[in-house]
């Protein structure tokens, strides 16, 4: 995927446009407009064309930049794990969680570009690559002792993919899983983590 030009200066208008992408894209998916884009962050539409060329180049960065952040952190919490099987699992998804209350918008973002048909070739590659790296630690911290490696990528894909939708409805996803939180009985259980 070809990357959006950045200028020495033009560090913070670009973190700026992609922030205020997010958010929109979170609320409107493909429906954001480049000119509600702008409002959110003091910009033009032409502004942002100079920045990213494109409405569709611009969704492509904040996708690539949820998902790269997201990576980072699965990683940063793993390895601050690393000898422990079941804190490395439930690190990774609160660090996904926080993600989202760090950085609003980011789970709709994601499940907004995997929902969109086709999928983007090398996007979907990066989210692929975040869910193999999720399974890597959790194999390299114990979590090949019950499953076969299949089954934890599997698995791993479903939860956590399941937890991306949780996430990106907000407020609604009550209407669908309730008041409870089940995330972390279902990793404890699929894993056959000691309960805290």
């Amino acid at each position: 995927m070809a990357r959006p030009r950045k200028f020495e200066g033009e560090i913070i208008t670009f973190e700026k446009i992609l922030n205020a992408a997010r958010l929109e894209f979170a609320d409107q998916s493909h429906a954001a407009r480049l000119e509600d884009i702008g409002k959110r962050c003091g910009l033009t539409r032409t502004a942002i064309l100079h920045h990213f060329g494109s409405k569709k180049v611009l969704l492509d960065a904040v996708f690539e930049q949820a998902v790269n952040n997201a990576s980072a952190r699965v990683l940063r919490v793993a390895q601050a794990n690393e000898d422990n099987y079941a804190e490395t699992i439930r690190s990774i998804a609160l660090a996904l969680r926080q993600l989202e209350k760090d950085e609003p918008g980011t789970s709709a973002v994601v499940a907004h570009v995997l929902l969109t048909k086709p999928v983007v070739e090398p996007l979907k590659k990066i989210f692929q690559d975040l869910l193999g790296l999720i399974t890597r630690l959790v194999i390299k911290a114990g979590g090949g002792q019950h499953h076969s490696h299949d089954l934890i990528r599997a698995a791993i894909a479903h939860i956590f993919m399941g937890e991306l939708n949780r996430l990106a409805l907000g407020t609604q996803a009550q209407d669908y899983w309730g008041e409870a939180d089940p995330l972390m009985p279902i990793l404890n259980h699929f894993f056959q983590l000691p309960t805290l």
